[in-house]
């Protein structure tokens, strides 16, 4: 054992920073510190708890000589001094202090003389003082991303480091002094986990696995009570472990022999209460605390915090004032103050200021301003020497920090005036909120069971309570009718008693497992202290007085596995028999009276009860009035002799066993009571028979079970309960329902009945009910369930963890597991139950488990394969059979099953797009305006009355939908309108649609990509180019057999079918706002164009010719790139066969002029989604049109330059395409996650279709912003999704979509000349649009559907 276990070094103000330097080393490597600061005129060591430190370093001379003299004399302890008066750095500072210690301390040891400096060359060389420094975790949240990443990485390279180190030494046998170096490892490993808990990601150390290797350095020094504490810090990290601080640290607190270190034992251990919602106990701990140091600021910061609660402003001033006087005299020197030390004071300043005499309170405000004013100084003095620059080495770092402290002390000060005992806004905060499940729960499939310990935290902890309640309300009521028992005759007839306690819940909603846990819960139960430990005890009221009650509970029934030749009362008397030969004393040979007269009674009464029951079977149940009344007596002598048995079987386990307490009661649990049935499928003799199993269960429990000294739990279906016994009253007695149909139907009458009957047996106020997951206002919605376990040791869920809270809803968790394991993103945005969320615990249980019935691989892709083929099978089969009821649907879906997803969306659209109205707003517009036109011109001509049959036949005709060209828009228009529409499909059945196209689309597009992954870069390019080439692409193909391209051409080709005409379509319209412009050549300048909708339009061919300018000094280069990428709006560019181009340079500028075939075109803002996604056909169709045009204008003769320009242009968009594709593939909009691209379709028809947006397009400019606002509509939802799914950066989908190349040209800056052509080009659309004369004949000229 090692005699150097503490450190006391005292410094002067001006060598704070140094002193910190020397104090974190010893820190880190496991030392008990202090680092004081000797003002003038003050002996700190009159205070002789300073001299309790095994080493005192006295810091350029700042302890007097005659103190030295005087310390020396009062201790054995070592004093050493040293100094840097010599301007020596304050690495050789800490190397010369280390050989003062080893020869002081350890008679100048070669090994440990070697291995401190080893050590501490790994801390100077890593500058590690600002990572060890508090105050940087303290602030981490708050710096940014890139230092703190940095930090990471130097604390990582630091553990490696010092591991290796460790390593060497045991080689050699070196083994003097190493518990220095392992706590020095352990403490970075914690800082590694605490960084990760900061952050909210997955921990790197598993705990458990770090709480036993750190005991490793007790091996070397059995005393090292430092362990205890560093263990408590890692337990905090994981929920797993999250009372074990307080074990930890008390441990700390024991073993600590420094009464100025055990003072920050006591406080450590005040914060954890103080988080854990023990304000009383935490209140204590900080006393005691402040009794060993009574100069921790912290400590009488906590103090006063909690007067100040208390409302004691007195006590809190005076605290306040003790931190101001001890702390405001270092602000004199405000440039080698600690940061830790400037915040506490600023604090104090605030907080007094709220409990002071109110003619104080500016003056305590102004120095609070004071404090604030230098943090601000800090940062915009950034290079200035002070302790930050100092501690953090750059002007970045510095500059982070003090940004981070200022947002801190702006944010957490609020806080604290509000009267909250928080020093830190990044500590634990434990949600008290809602129920929560476990995931490793979850994992666990079959009937779970929640340890008694868990009632409390369990997701049925209101359930349990319930129960509890029920128990104690069935033991008072057998107290009351034992006293009135006591004094009957002895031929009086046992008094029924309400005794059943039901379970009640939907299947799979878990009443199962707590039935049973509950069950397990009262057989365990004792009042015995060391038992109670030992067991968890129930907790039931004091008021209930149930110290000398027990329960025996015998095995339970499932009722659901009951044969036709089984019965529930033989069931419970061979339980009762089997609990008895648990017992030594009744499974031994030997045979007492008590033993015999209990066998006897058995024999008696089992006998009795197979008679009684062979007599109404021999009947078949049809019973005289006479055998009624004899299998009435018979019963009710049963149940006497049921009683007298339950008695005597009582008695004998008291009088055999150890237990002695007054009441005891025997527990029988029947489960799945609602699901008995008969087995007579094979029996000609029994198909008749009516299923009425469920019916005498409850009979028999009503007749013989609800006796004193029994409680029965039962577990059951309300609905399928009254169902069963409806059915035995409408057919047990046709008699009596023939005479009650003349009153009353025949169904309200068994219902009434049965009502009545199961009321009488199961009394309502023992009936709990499980959480309802339907029920919203039943708190359904809070249900959480805790990830902090993982899923097959694995932490996929940690980054979902917020504000270190390890719970997420039902919904987050379900889609969470989806997004991690198969990349599938459905959409989380929508307030209603998404169709995904289960709607009972079973079925959460069995989601779970088909993620992880999947077979590991190391192979990430192999996995991921077998696990979609999983989600597939369950998406098309039990996901469907759970959610269609209706024949027709089943059926319609199964036939759109058996076409492949292009043409299967294509036949949707033909099933429904003449049953739905049209897409569009345009066409609505326009059929009011002519309406209202035609009831004008009806006016004019003297109508009184306006035809409007005729009107709405010419209407009707317009708006018919019947020919409508396939396009996913309208794929996605009809689905919408599927609940919607006159022909209603269930929502079930769109979530069918919806569920089976986001599964099989992501598996084809994992699958697209997963291809295109297995090439480079260059060789993806190299494939891209010769796919214009069919003799190259076959070449390649046979060269490189790796490469499956006819795999990726194949779903290439599927998703082009799955867009058809567009992505967007007519939809674009609502996205698009409505624009106006000043009619061209106009004198009137207010004279301005109608209001058009642009999103979506036909033009005509006279708007179909502009010219695109450019003054670039690359100008026609840029005025084709310009035409190439503006070409995008065309909807048709792929099916045009022609283009008339012309090109113009001179010395100036450079123009393209294009003339676009056909009367009519379709414009749409948004078809560059399309032509984004063929990218390569577009360009190629682009080349084709535009050297052919030059061609035939110039034939061979066309300038050499200009063929070239032409063509850079193109491949460089096209280069530019496919880099994008091949790092975030060519679909700028997630339509393979279709559920997710239907939401976000529909979500911004919603929000756009609720504003009037109409805005005035002068220039280039104007159309621009347009176009970058409707884009933003887009990234606004999928930065949503990012941030929901906490997606990393080049996954993004709000990224993959602005990193598009066509959104990227509508972002990046152009030329005055081509934004003034630009601007020309779509004012003239505008006009083209606005003037056309007939706007009902323009809407509805739709190209016409073609076969789909």
């Amino acid at each position: 054992m090692n005699n150097f276990r503490s450190i006391c070094i005292v410094y002067n103000m001006e060598d704070t920073y140094r002193a910190y330097y020397i104090k974190e080393f010893f820190k880190w490597i496991g030392l008990s510190y202090v680092a004081v600061v000797n003002k003038p005129g003050r002996n700190i060591f009159d205070n002789e708890k300073y001299l309790e430190f095994d080493v005192i370093v006295n810091y350029n001379d700042a302890i007097e000589n005659d103190q030295c003299l005087k310390i020396q004399e009062r201790t054995k302890n070592t004093l050493i001094s040293v100094s840097d008066r010599d301007k020596r750095s304050e690495e050789d500072l800490l190397h010369a202090l280390l050989c003062e210690i080893v020869e002081s301390v350890f008679d100048g040891n070669v090994d440990m003389q070697e291995l401190l400096t080893d050590i501490a060359a790994i801390y100077m060389n890593e500058h590690a003082v600002d990572l060890l420094y508090e105050y940087t975790f303290i602030l981490l949240s708050g710096i940014s991303e890139d230092i703190g990443e940095d930090i990471l990485n130097r604390i990582t390279s630091i553990e490696e480091q010092v591991e290796k180190l460790i390593q060497n030494n045991r080689a050699w046998d070196k083994n003097k002094g190493l518990e220095y170096a392992l706590y020095a490892m352990y403490y970075s490993r914690k800082q590694i986990n605490e960084f990760q808990w900061m952050k909210k990601r997955p921990l790197i150390y598993d705990t458990e696995k770090y709480l036993n290797e750190v005991n490793e350095i007790y091996h070397y020094d059995e005393n090292f009570f430092k362990v205890e504490s560093l263990k408590a810090k890692v337990a905090e990290f994981d929920n797993r472990f999250s009372a074990l601080p307080k074990f930890f640290l008390e441990n700390a607190i024991q073993d600590c022999p420094i009464s100025l270190c055990k003072s920050y034992h006591f406080y450590t251990l005040g914060k954890w209460k103080e988080r854990n919602s023990e304000l009383f106990e935490a209140s204590v701990s900080y006393r005691k605390a402040y009794f060993e140091d009574p100069s921790n600021f912290k400590t009488i910061f906590k103090l006063a915090v909690e007067q100040k609660r208390l409302e004691d402003n007195l006590l809190a001033e005076s605290l306040f004032r003790e931190i101001i006087r001890e702390l405001s005299v270092l602000f004199t020197c405000k440039e080698e103050m600690s940061l830790r030390e400037i915040e506490y004071l600023y604090k104090a300043y605030m907080l007094i200021a709220s409990v002071c005499e109110e003619q104080f309170q500016n003056w305590y405000y102004e120095k609070a301003r004071e404090c604030l004013e230098y943090i601000e100084s800090m940062i915009i003095e950034s290079d200035k020497k002070d302790f930050a620059l100092k501690m953090y080495g750059s002007e970045q770092a510095k500059k982070s920090i003090a940004e981070a402290m200022r947002f801190r002390l702006g944010s957490n000060i609020w806080n604290c005036v509000q009267g909250k005992m928080e020093e830190d806004e990044n500590e634990k905060q434990k949600d008290k909120t809602g129920k929560c499940i476990y995931l490793r729960d979850l994992l666990n499939r079959g009937i779970h069971f929640d340890e008694t310990s868990q009632f409390e935290t369990s997701f049925f902890s209101d359930v349990y309570e319930n129960a509890i309640d029920a128990v104690e309300e069935i033991v008072n009521d057998n107290r009351k009718k034992e006293k009135i028992v006591g004094e009957r005759r002895k031929d009086q007839r046992v008094r029924s008693i309400a005794n059943v306690i039901s379970f009640i819940g939907r299947r799979g909603t878990g009443k199962s497992s707590v039935m049973m846990s509950f069950q397990d819960a009262l057989r365990q139960y004792t009042n015995d202290y060391y038992q109670c430990e030992k067991y968890n005890n129930l907790i039931f009221g004091k008021e209930a007085d149930m110290g000398n009650v027990r329960f025996f509970s015998l095995d339970y029934i499932d009722a659901s596995a009951l044969e036709e030749s089984e019965d529930v009362f033989i069931l419970v008397l061979a339980n009762m028999l089997n609990y008895l030969y648990s017992l030594k004393s009744f499974s031994d040979e030997y045979n007492d009276n008590s033993k015999r007269e209990l066998i006897s009674s058995f024999e008696r009464i089992y006998e009795e009860f197979l008679t009684l029951k062979n007599s109404r079977q021999d009947r078949d149940g049809v019973y005289s009035s006479f055998e009624t009344l004899l299998n009435v007596a018979s019963s009710q002598r049963i149940r006497e002799r049921f009683y007298n048995l339950v008695q005597q079987f009582i008695r004998y386990i008291r009088t055999n066993t150890a237990e002695r307490a007054k009441e005891c009661y025997m527990v029988i649990s029947i489960d799945d009571l609602d699901m008995a049935h008969y087995n007579t499928q094979n029996s000609n003799k029994t198909r008749s028979k009516i299923n009425n199993k469920s019916y005498e269960i409850v009979n028999s429990i009503h007749k013989y079970f609800s006796i004193p000294g029994v409680i029965v739990l039962t577990a059951y279906n309300y609905e399928n309960l009254m169902l069963q016994s409806e059915k035995f009253f409408i057919e047990s007695d046709k008699t009596a329902n023939e005479k009650y149909h003349e009153k009353e139907s025949q169904q309200m009458t068994s219902s009434r009945l049965a009502s009545q009957f199961v009321d009488k047996v199961f009394p309502p106020a023992y009936r709990v009910y499980l959480p309802s997951w339907k029920k919203n206002d039943f708190g359904s919605s809070s249900t959480r369930i805790d990830i902090s376990t993982g899923i097959s040791g694995e932490n996929l869920l940690g980054k979902y963890i917020e504000n270190t809270d390890p719970t997420l809803t039902i919904k987050k968790f379900i889609l969470a597991l989806y997004a991690e394991k198969t990349s599938i993103f459905y959409d989380p945005l929508g307030k209603k139950i998404h169709f995904l969320e289960p709607d009972s615990l079973r079925k959460i249980v069995d989601i779970v488990a088909i993620f992880e019935g999947v077979e590991k691989t190391e192979d990430y892709t192999e996995q991921k394969e077998r696990i979609l083929k999983k989600i597939k099978a369950d998406a098309y089969f039990r996901f469907v059979q759970e959610k269609l009821f209706l024949s027709e649907e089943r059926t319609y879906f199964a036939e759109l099953q058996e076409l492949r997803i292009d043409r299967r969306s294509q036949e949707i659209v033909r099933e429904f797009c003449g049953k739905i109205p049209r897409l569009g707003k345009a066409v609505k517009k326009d059929s009011d305006q002519y309406r209202k036109n035609m009831k004008k011109i009806a006016l004019k001509k003297g109508d009184t009355v306006v035809d409007y049959s005729k009107i709405d036949d010419i209407i009707a005709k317009r708006e018919d939908n019947s020919n409508i060209k396939y396009s996913l828009a309208e794929f996605i228009h009809c689905i919408y309108h599927m609940t919607r529409n006159s022909e209603k499909y269930s929502k079930e059945m769109v979530a069918c649609i919806l569920n089976s196209y986001t599964v099989h689309l992501s598996e084809l597009f994992f699958e697209y990509q997963n291809e295109k992954r297995k090439m480079d870069m260059n060789e993806y390019t190299s494939y891209m180019q010769s796919k214009r080439n069919d003799v190259m692409l076959k070449s390649q193909q046979q060269n490189e057999e790796d490469h499956d391209y006819e795999k990726i051409n194949e779903i290439q080709e599927i998703f082009e079918e799955l867009i058809g005409d567009s992505v967007c379509g007519r939809w674009t319209e609502y996205f698009f706002p409505e624009t106006y412009v000043f009619i061209p050549g106009a004198a009137d300048p207010s004279n301005i164009s109608e209001n058009v909708i642009i999103g979506c339009a036909n033009i005509t061919h006279l708007t179909n010719r502009f010219t695109i300018t450019s003054s670039h000094k690359k100008g026609l280069y840029h005025a084709v790139r310009t035409w190439i990428m503006f070409g995008m709006i065309y909807v048709d560019v792929l099916e045009w066969n022609s283009l008339d181009v012309v090109m113009e340079q001179s010395e100036s500028n450079a123009s393209i002029t294009i003339q676009i075939p056909g009367n009519t075109q379709r414009i749409e803002m948004l078809a560059f989604l399309k032509h984004s996604f063929e990218y390569s056909k577009y360009l190629d169709k682009m080349k084709e049109l535009m050297e052919y045009s030059l061609l035939h204008k110039f034939g061979f003769r066309t300038e050499r330059n200009i063929k070239m320009t032409v063509n850079r242009a193109i491949e460089d968009v096209r280069e530019e395409y496919i880099k994008w594709d091949y790092n975030y593939g060519n679909m700028a909009l997630p339509v393979y996650d279709f559920d997710l691209f239907y939401n976000l379709i529909k979500r911004i028809y919603q929000q756009t279709s609720k504003t009037e947006r109409c805005v005035r397009i002068d220039t280039g400019y104007d159309f621009m912003d347009e176009m970058i606002k409707t884009n933003q509509l887009f990234v606004d939802y999928l930065n949503q999704i990012d941030e929901y799914y906490k997606i990393d950066s080049n996954l993004k989908f709000s990224e993959i979509f602005e990193q598009c190349p066509f959104v990227q040209w509508i972002h990046e800056k152009k030329d005055e000349e081509v934004m003034k052509s630009i601007g020309y080009i779509f004012k003239n659309m505008i006009t083209d649009v606005a003037t056309n004369a007939n706007r009902l004949e323009r809407s509805g000229d739709d190209v016409p559907r073609t076969d789909v």
